[in-house]
């Protein structure tokens, strides 16, 4: 369940950062955490 939240905020973050051209390789970098830590 709260990788479907996290999911969903880091699509949603996406999303804005579209609207706004706010690059998103900081929010790459966490995501690749996100998955290191679940291993």
């Amino acid at each position: 369940m709260g990788h479907a939240i996290g999911s969903s905020i880091i699509s949603f973050v996406e999303k804005e950062a579209r609207e706004n051209n706010i690059p998103l390789v900081r929010l790459d970098c966490v995501k690749n955490n996100e998955t290191q830590n679940k291993l």
